[in-house]
């Protein structure tokens, strides 16, 4: 229709629509324009975040031109412009791994995000560890426009991690190898606790096996009454926010164990008991060596209560340290208690005998050499002075060091009288020996007399063996001689007895004669 056509009525109605769009559009624009201000506002904004924050930001097109980055990366990287940095290859030549980038790019043009670890090079060829995260830029449509990368330098984080893993590493060593127990509870509900882990010692110690113990409740590995006790002393734990110590006795299958216990608990950022740490020294040797020990003490101190002689020991210094009750008795104090922290000073001793005993000490404790049997007198509280006989030696510690001095001494006075005695005895014995010796030397004399009597005996003994033997031939001759005279007696007789006949004979014949 030609606008000649048209009626006033139209074109005023066309005109007002006409207006009408118009002002829409004027409307529109400064709609727009407001919008733009305000974004133009918001994106400054976000530039000015962006150039303050302290991730490094690199924008890139579709086509891989670098045209964008932060102050951060070029404060990281040392290229000062987004164009120098394209020029020296992009953001993606920045990837010290080609096969990374490569994946990177592949991903974003999908799409897709990526995100993690790599090592990047700056203009200065320093390579460095860091955590990237690109992102696809799209339009409204959903078409890639671009890529976004936010580089995170993670040298410092890498560096503490490896601190960290060294210390992990080293607390995990430390928690295999260590001798003592140690293990690591978790808290539940209703006072549960929970074995999460525990070392060899543990296992080794106890004799249980590790399914016996990890994932089990403290229920169901501690016997009774133990598990009670320490049931209490985790609460305790808990409730001061200290480590709790005890010592423990348990029984398991390697035996009675008895062991120095520790627990610490582990708090969250709430303040709420996750975890306990526990500790056990295996103090089982050592109690039974103590108890060795207390019984040795004991055996001595009723050997020293005992023993008829004086026993002390003293520091380096000459003080006392403990006696037996014989040599408290003799300096005058009640028990043996009293002597400790006291000197010679005051003993009742006189300062001659103070300083010769100061002198002994420090000779046995400056050479680390004993001296032995040293007699001399010690003075009592009574005044009254009594012969000992006393050895100093040298007191070392677990090192070999010398720490003081002990002395040892026997009351020798009786003997000292005896000695005496024995002098005296012996000034007799003396006497008597010599007269017994005059006598002795007039024995001799009359010994030797009698000997030169014996020897003129033997020679007249000899004379009379050889008279004897000449006695024995006259013997024989006489023998001979008297039987001879036998014979001729025999032959007298005889001749007698015929004399007698014929006498007789001769008488008769006369008789008859005179008749």
């Amino acid at each position: 229709m030609d606008i000649h056509d048209k009626t006033k009525d139209q074109l005023i109605k066309e005109l007002l629509q006409l207006r009408h769009e118009i002002d829409l559009l004027n409307t529109s624009k400064e709609k727009l324009a407001v919008e733009l201000i305000i974004a133009n506002k918001e994106l400054a904004f976000i530039s000015r975040a962006v150039e303050s924050t302290s991730d490094v930001i690199g924008i890139t097109d579709k086509q891989g031109r670098h045209f964008y980055q932060n102050k951060a990366f070029s404060d990281l990287f040392g290229y000062e412009t987004a164009e120098e940095t394209e020029a020296a290859g992009g953001g993606m030549a920045r990837v010290k791994d080609k096969g990374i980038a490569k994946q990177m790019v592949e991903n974003i043009l999908h799409g897709k995000s990526w995100s993690g670890e790599l090592e990047m090079v700056t203009k200065s060829g320093r390579i460095f560890p860091a955590y990237e995260r690109a992102y696809a830029i799209k339009d409204k449509e959903g078409n890639t426009i671009g890529v976004i990368g936010i580089i995170n330098d993670i040298t410092e984080r890498k560096q503490k991690e490896e601190t960290l893993a060294k210390s992990e590493r080293l607390i995990s060593s430390i928690y295999d190898t260590v001798g003592d127990v140690i293990y690591y509870l978790k808290v539940e509900a209703g006072e549960c606790y929970r074995f999460i882990s525990v070392n060899p010692s543990f296992l080794k110690i106890t004799g249980l096996s590790k399914e016996m113990v990890v994932g089990k409740l403290v229920n169901e590995v501690i016997p009774e009454p133990s598990l009670s006790m320490v049931k209490g002393k985790y609460r305790q734990a808990i409730k001061e926010k200290s480590i709790i110590r005890w010592e423990e006795i348990s029984d398991y299958p390697t035996g009675q164990l008895i062991g120095d216990v520790s627990i610490t608990p582990v708090f969250d950022g709430k303040g709420f008991c996750t975890h306990l740490v526990g500790s056990v020294h295996d103090i089982t040797k050592s109690k039974q060596a103590e108890e060795k020990l207390l019984k040795s003490e004991n055996m001595l101190l009723t050997v020293l209560a005992n023993f008829p002689g004086v026993v002390f020991w003293k520091d380096r210094h000459s003080n006392y340290l403990g006696c037996n009750q014989s040599f408290a008795t003799t300096v005058g104090l009640k028990n043996t208690a009293e002597i400790v922290g006291k000197t010679d000073l005051e003993m009742p001793w006189t300062a001659t005998e103070t300083i010769n005993y100061l002198k002994d000490d420090m000779a046995v404790m400056e050479s680390g050499k004993g001296k032995f049997h040293i007699i001399e007198m010690l003075r009592q509280f009574d005044g009254q002075a009594k012969w000992i006989d006393l050895s100093k030696l040298p007191m070392r510690n677990s090192l070999g060091e010398v720490i003081g001095v002990i002395g040892i001494s026997n009351d020798i006075s009786m003997l000292k009288i005896a000695e005496k005695e024995l002098i005296n005895t012996n000034k007799v014995l003396s006497i008597q020996n010599y007269e017994k010796e005059k006598r002795a030397e007039e024995f001799n004399f009359a010994n030797i007399e009698l000997i030169a009597q014996n020897i003129d005996i033997e020679e007249y003994s000899a004379e009379l063996v050889i008279a004897n033997k000449e006695l024995v031939i006259k013997n024989e001759e006489i023998n001979k001689n008297i039987t001879i005279i036998k014979q001729s007696e025999e032959l007298l007789v005889h001749s007698n007895q015929q004399l007698s006949n014929y006498a007789s004979n001769l008488q008769l014949v006369r008789d008859e004669e005179r008749l």
